[in-house]
């Protein structure tokens, strides 16, 4: 259970927020077109494999670590194209 909601946040964080908060700082900065897009959508990639790599090196729960990796991988073939298709139809 703590394990879900540990994973949970942290997948909300990468997936959802990260993105958001690129775009919102991006945009308060002037920032825009491909720039923006590009970023935006890099902030929404899943989560790095040295991560999970790092978390079982040095015993900082390799299984939570391991389950956001794997997670988020396939919830970010839905969330990228979905912050494409925004940020496309946004008209920047």
């Amino acid at each position: 259970q703590r394990q879900l909601g540990a994973a949970a946040w942290g997948l909300g964080w990468k997936l959802l927020l990260a993105p958001l908060l690129c775009w919102l700082l991006g945009t308060a900065a002037g920032v825009e077109g491909l720039v923006l897009t590009v970023g935006v959508l890099q902030a929404a990639m899943a989560p790095m494999v040295s991560a999970a790599i790092l978390a079982d090196e040095y015993e900082l729960d390799p299984a939570l670590a391991n389950t956001v990796l794997g997670a988020g991988i396939v919830l970010s073939l839905l969330t990228v194209p979905l912050a494409d298709y925004l940020m496309v139809g946004a008209a920047w």
